[in-house]
């Protein structure tokens, strides 16, 4: 064999050799290409989720928030107007005549229950409704009777801090009938019927 024929066969398989490695690089270059954009285009993807998830959740809480507030702003308007009628209330009671508020107390004296000897405070503006004796007189007689213990009502000093009512002080407990407490009371109460003749039935306050 000449020597021509050995370097051209040398030259042919160096270049098929050369071949070789460059469709071996090739072909990992396409597979690292290809790895490379599976995991770009993963991670894009990841990145996209995350942002929508950010954004539902975002959304939900914007939605939360509003309807909270707007709960909020409904319960202040709806304590607020009970507060007024509660306020209303205790105005006309405290401006009623006096026959209307010895009819009012007399129903709570009486359910009151306390017995022995009581001392009846009650404020500056309403002392002469008792001065006489005869409505402390009544009460007494009506405990006595409804409880069948002995009552003894007598008008005590100072005059009550209140804006009406009596404060009824026993010897083991005092009674607040003031008509601030009465009013709370009737409210605490009949909350529920208050509130669905309000704002309608099971609205709630």
């Amino acid at each position: 064999m000449g020597a021509e024929t050995v370097i051209k066969k040398i030259e042919e398989k160096a270049l098929a050799e050369c071949e070789a490695i460059r469709a071996s690089y090739a072909a990992k270059a396409e597979q690292i290409k290809n790895s490379i954009l599976a995991e770009a285009e993963s991670k894009a993807r990841s990145i996209v989720e995350n942002e929508n998830e950010k954004a539902r959740l975002m959304m939900m809480r914007g939605k939360q928030q509003s309807t909270l507030e707007k709960r909020i702003r409904t319960l202040d308007h709806r304590h607020a107007l009970i507060s007024g009628i509660k306020a209303e209330t205790l105005a006309r009671l405290k401006n009623a005549d006096a026959e209307s508020k010895i009819a009012l107390y007399t129903r709570y004296v009486e359910s009151s229950g306390i017995t022995g000897k009581v001392s009846v405070t009650a404020p500056e503006s309403e002392l002469a409704l008792y001065k006489d004796g005869k409505v402390l007189a009544n009460w007494a007689s009506r405990l006595t009777e409804i409880t069948g213990a002995k009552t003894e009502l007598t008008l005590g000093e100072p005059s009550a801090e209140i804006d009406g009512g009596v404060i009824l002080c026993g010897e083991i407990y005092d009674i607040d009938l003031s008509i601030g407490s009465i009013v709370e009371e009737v409210f605490a109460n009949n909350e529920k019927a208050i509130s669905d003749k309000l704002f309608g039935e099971g609205a709630g306050v």
